[in-house]
């Protein structure tokens, strides 16, 4: 076998006829030909299975079970070929949590900026954080009202898997008695052993004193252990006179508020995660929406006045509406409105309260809905209810996902959710403007790295316009495709063969040439790179082309060109070759002379669209060039 090639024999997969080929390894390679060819069975159900089977072989039986194991490479042989990688438009299992910044790990990277180098603006007033001294912290325990029980804890672990028998090996060490297990409360030597596949947090149990006279002394060394144990954290668990509920509050020398007390967790990365609970928003759960009744759809016109809004929305019944409003009544008559009252006339406060007033005897439209929909045992009114339900963006997080605290975390005046929510060419700007003090500016220049060097290869590609808290859901498959292809050359991955799907799918013909410079620095890392493309100027980068044909499904099946792309001009079976050389051409129809129509689509403002209006005539291709806009 000659030397840096990719030698196939027998290929037969789908619709491909026994074909043998020796394709250039460390190549920019473009497979082409027409829809249905063969090209895609050459490169991703032939070369890219044939890759991922060797290396599931190389797995244990064990580990294999793991993997969808679909064999159904037809081939006789395929000799010189790399670890193989496919980066497709195949979206896979669709995850709400996934992003662009989860994608690419840039989010991984910011977290770890914020948890090391974030500066915590309290979340109540406003005002910077600082350390909490171990005498503020006694004296808020003092404060508390006399003969209040209280319990002074050191958290050692916190919602980790584990026996955690070290844990409980250092506390015996400290002559602690007594130890918190997931809020219960053990003698040290009578705790049961943990299961190692469960979350556990652990405390240790460092007093227990009553509030009164006299106790400061033993207070102090009380809370001092509790600092020192679990590195600067105290938790008081507390029972006031009278009451049989404990409560619990959390101290902290490394940070507190000075002006209302308010006590900070730790800074660690999953605080910045929104699919972890430590750093996710309670109310969307991380999610940054949830499904509720869209106002948009119940109230496109608000010149209309209230009781006519609901007895026109579509498929409901008189005796239903007017339940509605009856139930809405009370909440009208305390704002002195009536049920004809027009919401366009009303200030926005008193729009609001109508909507969204939540008060069990005065509840607005929202509240009156949610009750129906979680009360109503009719599938049919359900079905109306549900029709008028989607996506909101959470009202307590603004959509960032993120809880209160991860948000009152800022660098360079921002929060984390701020940085995620601009386009990435501003947000590459607005890294480079941070300066930090000292050697925390060595600590922020090695993460930062990181991320500029991903964001560049996004910007690279054509992503410029994107924002890593866009969800990869609402990606293009090109869009998809791209980020994934950005994401590998951020890995630094050599020696591979990486199998692309028409990656220039939906990008415009301008930023071409930005694409392919970006597969062939691919290329260039002694990496393989198959490419199936219709893309001229992609073909034209080719070191490699291969035309498959000459036509498609059992016509098709044939490699009728292998060689340089300005070969392929030259031959005569190629139908890649007489377009490319001039000899075909696609010949526009003439209008038809018909009276134009358009659909027209007015105020688009979905991901990145700027609140557009747009027209797209009837019965035409519609390109850029005759959209109106």
């Amino acid at each position: 076998m000659a030397e840096g090639i990719l030698r196939v024999r027998g290929a037969r997969t789908n619709n491909l006829r026994n074909i043998d080929i020796d394709i250039p390894r460390n190549k920019l390679v473009v497979v082409t030909g027409k829809s249905g060819s063969g090209k895609s069975s050459l490169a991703i159900d032939t070369i890219f299975a044939e890759g991922q089977r060797q290396f599931l072989e190389s797995l244990s039986l064990y580990s294999r079970q793991f993997f969808n194991q679909s064999f159904g490479t037809d081939v006789d042989s395929i000799e010189g070929l790399p670890p193989t990688i496919c980066i497709n438009q195949n979206r896979g299992a669709a995850n709400p949590r996934s992003t662009v910044a989860t994608m690419t790990e840039i989010y991984d990277f910011l977290r770890l900026l914020f948890a090391k180098l974030g500066k915590i603006e309290c979340p109540n007033c406003g005002v910077g954080v600082n350390p909490q001294s171990l005498d503020s912290i006694c004296e808020r325990i003092l404060a508390l009202e006399e003969r209040t029980k209280v319990m002074v804890l050191a958290n050692l672990v916190s919602s980790k898997k584990g026996k955690h028998n070290d844990t409980f090996e250092q506390i015996r060490k400290e002559r602690l008695v007594r130890v918190r297990v997931d809020s219960e409360i053990h003698d040290i030597d009578s705790v049961r052993e943990l299961n190692p596949n469960k979350y556990h947090t652990i405390d240790a149990v460092t007093d227990r004193i009553v509030v009164r006279d006299g106790i400061e002394n033993r207070l102090r060394e009380s809370v001092e252990m509790a600092s020192k144990l679990s590195g600067g954290s105290v938790t008081t668990s507390y029972c006031v006179p009278g009451s049989k509920e404990w409560q619990e509050e959390f101290f902290s020398t490394q940070h507190a508020c000075a002006s209302c007390g308010f006590n900070c967790p730790e800074l660690l990365p999953r605080t910045f995660s929104f699919n972890s609970p430590f750093g996710a928003c309670a109310t969307c759960e991380g999610l940054g929406t949830y499904e509720a009744f869209d106002l948009e759809r119940l109230f496109a016109d608000q010149d209309v006045p209230l009781n006519e809004s609901v007895h026109a929305w579509p498929h409901i019944s008189n005796k239903m509406s007017n339940k509605l409003l009856t139930q809405l009544n009370p909440l009208l008559k305390a704002l002195n409105l009536d049920v004809d009252c027009v919401l366009a006339s009303l200030p926005d406060e008193l729009v609001a309260q109508v909507f969204d007033n939540d008060d069990r005897k005065t509840p607005g439209l929202i509240q009156v809905l949610e009750k129906e929909y979680a009360t109503s045992m009719d599938d049919d009114w359900l079905e109306v209810l549900d029709s008028y339900r989607g996506p909101t963006t959470c009202a307590h997080c603004d959509g960032s996902r993120l809880s209160v605290f991860a948000n009152s975390v800022k660098i360079g005046g921002r929060s984390i959710s701020q940085y995620t929510s601009v386009q990435l060419n501003e947000l590459i700007g607005q890294l480079g403007e941070l300066q930090f003090d000292g050697p925390l500016q060595d600590v922020a220049e090695t993460i930062l790295t990181e991320v500029r060097y991903r964001l560049d290869y996004l910007i690279k590609v054509g992503l410029e316009y994107l924002t890593l808290d866009r969800s990869s859901d609402s990606l293009s498959g090109g869009e998809l495709q791209r980020v994934r292809l950005a994401k590998s050359i951020g890995s630094g991955l050599t020696g591979a063969c990486y199998v692309l799907d028409e990656p220039s799918i939906g990008l415009h013909a301008r930023d071409n040439d930005r694409l392919i410079n970006t597969i062939e620095e691919l290329k260039d890392r002694t990496n393989s790179v198959i490419v199936v493309e219709h893309d001229e100027a992609m073909m034209k980068a080719a070191d490699f082309l291969i035309d498959v044909g000459p036509d498609a499904g059992t016509d098709g099946g044939d490699v009728v060109f292998a060689g340089a792309w300005n070969a392929v001009e030259q031959s005569e079976k190629s139908l890649t070759g007489e377009y490319l050389s001039g000899r075909k051409t696609i010949e526009r129809k003439p209008l038809n002379g018909k009276a134009e129509q358009f659909i027209e689509l007015k105020g688009a403002r979905g991901n990145n669209l700027k609140n557009i209006s747009v027209q797209f005539q009837i019965g035409r291709l519609n390109s850029e060039q005759t959209t109106k806009i």
